[in-house]
C-alpha cells in the first residue's frame, strides 16, 4: 500500500483520465492519487484541503557533478505532499 502511495502521484499525475474507481475501497474518485493520499495513506499524513489551487510551480534541480536536471511540478490540483 504505501509503495502504491508512492509510485501513482510519481508515475501517473499526468495521464488524462485520472478519475477511477478505487480499487481498495471501491469508491469512484475524481482524482486517484489525491484519493490514495488523503484515504490509504499508511503514513496518516494530514489531509489535503479541499477547494482550488491557482499556483502553478516548476522546480528545476541540477546536480553538478554529472548536469543532470531533476523537474518537479504540482499538477492536478493535487497540491504540494
Amino acid at each position: 500500500l504505501e509503495q502504491l502511495c508512492i509510485h501513482v502521484p510519481l508515475y501517473h499525475t499526468n495521464e488524462q483520465e485520472f478519475s477511477v474507481k478505487c480499487n481498495l475501497c471501491q469508491r469512484p474518485t475524481h482524482n486517484y492519487a489525491v484519493h490514495l493520499h488523503d484515504e490509504h495513506n499508511p503514513e496518516q499524513h494530514p489531509r489535503s484541503i479541499a477547494g482550488p489551487l491557482y499556483a502553478f510551480s516548476l522546480v528545476v534541480c541540477r546536480r553538478k557533478r554529472d548536469n543532470c536536471f531533476l523537474v518537479v511540478q504540482e499538477s492536478g490540483s493535487m497540491g504540494f505532499w
